[in-house]
């Protein structure tokens, strides 16, 4: 139907759409009678296909609105069609993806949740595609919350396991390519092509094969598929958030913040919106950096975290212990916070506090043979450095060597800042420093402007794991190259955005002293 051609005027809008749609309906007739589909819906009621379509195509947007809608469809669709496995399967699936892509619900109730319409699903249809698909969503925010490597392999292998179901489901080719961009991109890029051949207009595959090729170091093709969704698709914040990451990997930040702020700018992703306030900070403007977190203040989960930032950038460590600690108290408290509680007593030197965390948050940095994340390298370094002070110096010699390893640049590939900074910290807590400022000359060379890292908020010449460098001549010349650069690019920004009424004041006093 793209080949076709619609000779009208720009005035009929309406008859162009009739037409499309018709032209639509008839093409799908033969190809959905073809494929069994019109079998499977016969005897179904009339009223539970048009919802389940609906919840579909809202799911398909990945708007918060959206996903809340889709998420209410099929929790009455449940009630009509109990039996009806993609129904379930399309429940689990908005609700996991709210709770950590808009931390939206209570997080362990909607872990249990989702997973119990997941095993209802593969319990009615074990073929089920849609299940795993949900499941592997699941395990994601399971990983990115709290970072058990079990949970990066269960993403994986759910999300084969839809492939394999349904060969030519784009959503599945897109989430399994999407996962794996960073550890396989060039099996990623497969996916992800396959799943464009089926809907050239899969937005989220589209942004995930942008992914891929930035692992490929093909930034300005990934650039330019990052700006083609974006006006493609201009409610679609992720294309913005993720062009924004990658100016930040390039080293542009005053670039990248412009862009965040497009993707903050409908408070609905709080990604985006820490993101700005960590480029913010590293461009040393912190009022706009904690501007950039005040509406998220009243959110039961982003505010709170708004507020431990505020510490760690002020160097409150004790404050953050103890808000961290406060804030673990009760029978499911969200795991972030074993986090905070590790980072502020380590901070503070009290290290078997923070042991303590380590054990609940990574038992497997513990084990004879550490499991070392390449996605959490900077969290097996940190890990290692408290088992040091601890006593324990030969493990935390076992997890950076299995850090080194799995960070190993490969060739064809791109080594990503965080995995230059994670080796930089490895080869100095194993004595090694020329080669760890290597790696960060490496890593400045290629665009690392990110003193402060976005998972902690720590400046990277404050890092207790880095304090022999502290007055390294070779170091602090390095952290002041960065410091200079972010500088113009602050200016840079500051000449594209006309300062608010109020602020004049506060930049011109803090660029005097």
């Amino acid at each position: 139907l793209w080949s076709e051609a619609y000779e009208r005027t720009t005035d009929e809008g309406f008859a162009i759409q009739s037409e499309v749609a018709d032209g639509v309906a008839e093409a799908l007739k033969d190809e959905l009678h073809a494929g069994g589909d019109g079998d499977r819906q016969a005897g179904r009621d009339p009223e539970a296909y048009r919802l389940e379509v609906v919840a579909k195509g809202q799911l398909r947007r990945k708007g918060k609105e959206q996903l809340q809608s889709a998420q209410a469809i099929y929790k009455r669709l449940m009630e009509m069609e109990p039996d009806n496995a993609d129904v379930h399967a399309g429940y689990a699936y908005a609700t996991a993806y709210l709770t950590q892509n808009y931390q939206e619900g209570d997080y362990h109730q909607s872990v249990r949740d989702a997973e119990a319409q997941i095993a209802k699903a593969l319990e009615l249809d074990p073929k089920s595609s849609q299940a795993y698909v949900a499941k592997g969503m699941l395990n994601a925010i399971q990983f990115v919350r709290e970072g058990e490597p079990r949970f990066e392999i269960a993403t994986e292998a759910a999300y084969r396991r839809a492939v394999e179901l349904a060969p030519r489901n784009p959503e599945a080719l897109s989430l399994l390519g999407d996962f794996i961009a960073q550890p396989k991109p060039v099996e990623a890029v497969s996916y992800l092509r396959r799943a464009l051949e089926v809907d050239p207009l899969d937005r989220v595959a589209n942004n995930a094969l942008a992914g891929s090729l930035v692992a490929t170091n093909r930034l300005d093709e990934a650039e330019q598929r990052y700006r083609a969704n974006v006006e493609l698709f201009p409610e679609f914040v992720d294309s913005k958030e993720q062009l924004a990451t990658l100016m930040v990997e390039r080293g542009k930040l005053d670039e990248a913040a412009t862009w965040y702020r497009l993707a903050a700018a409908p408070q609905t992703d709080p990604a985006a919106s820490l993101a700005l306030s960590n480029v913010y900070y590293n461009l040393e403007m912190p009022m706009e950096a904690q501007e950039a977190l005040k509406g998220w203040k009243d959110h039961p989960v982003v505010g709170p975290v708004a507020l431990a930032i505020k510490m760690i950038v002020a160097g409150d460590y004790p404050g953050l212990l103890a808000f961290s600690q406060a804030r673990l108290v009760g029978t499911e408290p969200d795991p972030i916070w074993q986090g905070g509680v590790a980072q502020a007593a380590a901070s503070l030197g009290q290290y078997d506090v923070a042991r303590e965390q380590l054990v609940a948050m990574s038992p497997e940095m513990f084990e004879p043979e550490p499991k070392v994340s390449p996605r959490l390298a900077n969290e097996a370094a940190g890990a290692a450095f408290v088992i040091e002070q601890t006593g324990d110096r030969g493990q935390a010699r076992r997890i950076l060597q299995a850090l080194l390893k799995v960070t190993e640049p490969k060739p064809g590939l791109r080594q990503t800042q965080a995995r230059r900074i994670a080796r930089l910290k490895a080869y100095v807590m194993l004595g090694d420093k020329e080669r760890g400022l290597a790696e960060l000359r490496g890593a400045i060379d290629s665009g690392y402007r990110q003193l402060y890292d976005l998972d902690g908020f720590m400046r990277l010449d404050r890092q207790p794991m880095l304090q022999s460098l502290r007055n390294d001549p070779q170091f602090q010349g390095m952290i002041r190259e960065v410091q200079a650069d972010n500088a113009r690019m602050r200016a840079a920004l500051l000449a594209r955005t006309p300062p608010s009424p109020g602020q004049g004041a506060i930049r011109t006093a803090r660029s005097e002293n």
